[in-house]
């Protein structure tokens, strides 16, 4: 039994330092602004497209342990453009449509 103990005790020791260390918080932000043109041959109009995307989360850590999430948006500024999901067929295919995304939550 004292064995037992002294195990449970050491282990609490050497863990405790890592759960007492501070929370840290540290924001995720990532944007780009994007044109493209296409003149495709055999469709009649150009593709004109300006998207923004912005990719955002967060990480909170204290010692060997975080949690992570990050989302991302796509936003069409100018939509002149076949996105593949929008149905402006009319237009070449530029593939960066409009959306909304959870990117990923880790442990």
């Amino acid at each position: 039994m004292r064995t037992l103990s002294l195990c449970l005790l050491s282990s609490v020791a050497v863990a405790s330092p890592a759960l007492a260390e501070p929370l840290k918080f540290k924001p995720l932000i990532d944007a780009r602004l994007r044109y493209e043109n296409v003149d495709q041959t055999g469709i009649a109009k150009e593709a004109d497209a300006i998207t923004a995307r912005v990719r955002a989360g967060y990480e909170l850590s204290s010692g060997p342990f975080s949690f992570l999430a990050e989302a991302e948006g796509t936003l069409a500024i100018s939509e002149k453009y076949n996105s593949g999901l929008n149905g402006k067929t009319a237009y070449p295919l530029v593939a960066d449509p409009q959306n909304i995304e959870l990117n990923r939550i880790q442990l």
